[in-house]
């Protein structure tokens, strides 16, 4: 029990460093992608209207949610879809007939994670509104320190 105890945990320490290096190598490719296209983008069609805050906004909600969320979120999607289909696997090889309760089941899922997805989108949209506006007032307070001063 030992040796599988080790094991097990030797193993889970490979997948979760393996996992972490290809989320970091994911976002360092994002980031000098995102980088390049904003650099690229012509001054007079989109620095002129965009604001900066704007941008610096987007730009580090995007790499925060790269670098910290994504990884996360996605390892434990991994961990709870193989959860899930072992135990169903195991549920009809033992008892058959629990697999008509899954089907009621999956129905009440989809129907809460569309009214999750919902209310999150819409969350989602007010502090993206919101998020800019702060930015823009602490970039155009640092671009007029000079002013101030005087």
């Amino acid at each position: 029990y030992i040796l599988l105890t080790v094991l097990t945990l030797a193993l889970s320490l490979f997948r979760s460093f393996l996992f972490m290096r290809l989320a970091q190598l994911a976002s360092a490719s994002v980031h000098t992608e995102m980088l390049t296209s904003l650099l690229r983008a012509s001054v007079p069609a989109f620095f002129d209207v965009v604001p900066t805050g704007r941008i610096l906004s987007r730009f580090g909600k995007d790499l925060d949610t790269m670098d910290t969320l994504l990884p996360q979120y996605l390892l434990e999607t991994l961990q709870d879809v193989s959860l899930l289909v072992s135990t169903c696997g195991l549920l009809a090889w033992v008892a058959p007939p629990t697999l008509l309760l899954i089907i009621p089941g999956v129905y009440v899922f989809v129907k809460a994670r569309i009214f999750y997805t919902r209310s999150s989108r819409e969350l989602q949209r007010l502090e993206g509104i919101s998020r800019p506006r702060l930015f823009s007032l602490c970039t155009e307070a640092l671009q007029g320190l000079t002013t101030i001063r005087a």
